[in-house]
């Protein structure tokens, strides 16, 4: 825990500050608490910084209010200066996680959040990786960042969570990519991240080419080989008795080849528009919005009525496409849904029709 007795800053520099993720300013409520974390370049390498603050009823002319009334994102962009001035020091010869409240205008130390997302797992075949031997080169989305790591500084993904809630579902998306890690069309992890002995989060091979949402403008005969590919994904995890719940194009990937590979296996809920409370993420359901989405270019709308495709679909998209998004999506409910092996058979003519059979 850091000291706040020691002597005041004498140099001020808010470049060592750079925030990863915030909680907060949500427009739908009313902004009476914001977390923010940073990664605080040290002498040795980095070391996290957690800071939260609420709404002060008592002294209303305090730091945190003043932090409060200002738009969300001009806070984002003034803070590394006021912890840059204000902060205690921290250690300079010991890396790890410090938390700190913002109370009456001063900076409490506090227990830091532990994002230790083994939880009870052991995966003695991950490489262990030093938060501060990772270098930063560039953000995604959903805390996932591009980097170099290991002793070639190779490209890799490093995904990461940085509050309470989201430990255990990081932590069970990295169990299903051990639980699949023999599939060829799940992502390889590279290895484990740690702060100190917390391990915050895990590398995973690299996808420049992005996800399918960047593909809309695809052919069509790519976009229905990779249709093809989905399904049989998802054939193969339910010969694993894996069920994805979240499948969209935003979760499936293009390697470097050119063929995809679907990621976020966290089995955490599934999407509004891909799935319904009856169907809780039927794969096979979701699968055939996917690739209604693909090509109609279009997010489906949220809560969207009706849910299941009229049979037009199969003239609109003839061949595989039409029958495959009409045997998924023409039903919510869950006895009527095919299995993906069901699917895979009726449209084995289709595919090889479409020479897609070598897939």
């Amino acid at each position: 825990m850091a000291e706040t007795s020691a002597p005041a800053k004498t140099e001020i520099d808010a470049s060592r500050y750079r925030c990863i993720s915030a909680c907060g300013g949500d427009e739908d409520t009313e902004d009476t608490e914001r977390e923010f974390c940073y990664n605080v370049q040290m002498p040795g390498g980095k070391s996290r910084v957690y800071i939260s603050y609420k709404r002060n009823d008592i002294n209303i002319d305090s730091l945190e209010n003043s932090l409060l009334e200002e738009d969300f994102w001009d806070t984002w962009e003034r803070l590394p200066t006021v912890l840059a001035k204000q902060l205690p020091p921290l250690p300079e010869d010991r890396l790890d996680i410090y938390g700190f409240q913002l109370v009456n205008s001063s900076f409490i130390p506090c227990e830091p959040p532990r994002c230790n997302i083994k939880g009870p797992h052991n995966y003695p075949s991950f490489q262990e990786h030093d938060l501060e031997h990772i270098q930063d080169l560039g953000h995604g989305m959903c805390n996932v960042s591009l980097v170099s790591a290991g002793a070639n500084q190779e490209h890799m993904a490093f995904k990461t969570t940085h509050w309470e809630p989201e430990i255990g579902i990081l932590s069970d998306e990295l169990s299903n990519y051990d639980l699949l890690r023999d599939f060829p069309s799940i992502p390889r992890i590279l290895g484990l991240v740690f702060i100190g002995d917390c391990p915050t989060g895990f590398l995973m091979e690299p996808f420049t080419k992005g996800d399918l949402t960047k593909h809309y403008d695809a052919s069509v005969r790519e976009k229905t080989k990779w249709a093809w590919q989905l399904l049989l994904i998802v054939c193969q995890f339910e010969e694993r008795e894996f069920d994805h719940k979240d499948l969209k194009c935003g979760n499936i990937v293009l390697d470097d080849d050119g063929n995809i590979k679907v990621i976020d296996p966290a089995n955490c809920g599934w999407t509004d528009g891909f799935s319904t409370p009856q169907l809780d993420g039927c794969q096979v359901f979701s699968m055939g919005r996917t690739v209604l989405e693909l090509f109609t270019k279009n997010v489906p709308k949220v809560r969207e009525v009706p849910m299941l495709v009229q049979e037009e679909i199969k003239e609109q998209f003839e061949g595989l496409i039409g029958e495959m998004i009409w045997m998924c999506c023409k039903s919510i409910t869950p006895k009527d849904i095919p299995s993906a092996r069901e699917v895979k058979e009726y449209l084995l003519p289709f595919a090889a029709k479409e020479n897609l059979l070598d897939q």
